[in-house]
């Protein structure tokens, strides 16, 4: 049980910094089709480079597939929004959102003919970390079973203080009802079996018959008691 709280509080702070660490997005990815993928978060501003321009290729014009959005000299298509560089064809977007999400093609055109060279960017558009984390399913499925497993844990841990403190501060139950009783008559029986430490004085009358002896021997005898013939006698010798 007392592992359980210790996982209650790690789970308890992995949830805390669950709502604050943010992952670093993949700037720039390869795509198995060789498509360069560009991932940004939303409210940033980005830049596409067009690796369609070089030596031998001068850009032309920036391609937006999904939407056939044409950016480039002949086309100014929003220009808050949208900023391109005539040598080296490098695209700024400011303040992207989910609506310039996309597949843009960086289109070049050849020096020496009409050759043209075209490289692609995908642009993915993540929402801000924190819409992301509030209105994602998986997240909120996560966060949920966090809850319940830190609920369950720390409601055992509450019953175990609880047993704790019953048993050690409150009587059991199965010796609240007669038990008491039962204490004091087998206390009863103890101290009446156990024998009396004071000692009782016998009442047993002694005979007094050494005093009578006593008595008839003086009787027996003749004691004189006339001490002036005595003192007479005594001086005729």
């Amino acid at each position: 049980m007392h592992i359980d709280f210790h996982q209650a509080t790690l789970l308890t702070v992995l949830h805390l910094l669950f709502g604050l660490v943010r992952p670093i997005p993949v700037s720039d990815i390869d795509g198995s089709d060789g498509v360069l993928v560009r991932t940004v978060v939303g409210g940033s501003t980005v830049d596409l480079t067009c690796n369609s321009n070089d030596e031998n290729h001068n850009f032309q014009y920036w391609h937006l597939l999904n939407k056939g959005i044409i950016i480039g000299p002949d086309n100014n298509y929003d220009k808050a929004k949208f900023r391109y560089r005539i040598l080296s064809g490098n695209l700024t977007i400011k303040a992207v959102s989910t609506d310039e999400e996309g597949l843009y093609e960086c289109v070049s055109k050849s020096l020496n003919g009409q050759d043209l060279k075209i490289k692609m960017v995908r642009m993915v558009v993540l929402n801000d970390w924190q819409d992301v984390y509030e209105n994602d399913y998986n997240i909120n499925v996560i966060r949920v079973l966090i809850a319940l497993i830190t609920l369950v844990l720390l409601s055992m841990g509450a019953w175990f203080v609880y047993r704790i403190w019953k048993d050690r501060y409150r009587y059991p139950s199965y010796l609240r009802s007669g038990d008491d009783d039962d204490d004091d008559e087998s206390t009863e029986e103890l101290f009446s079996q156990q024998p009396s430490t004071s000692k009782k004085v016998p009442n047993n009358i002694v005979p007094a018959t050494s005093s009578v002896h006593t008595n008839d021997v003086f009787d027996d005898v003749d004691i004189s008691t006339d001490f002036k013939s005595i003192l007479d006698n005594s001086n005729d010798n």
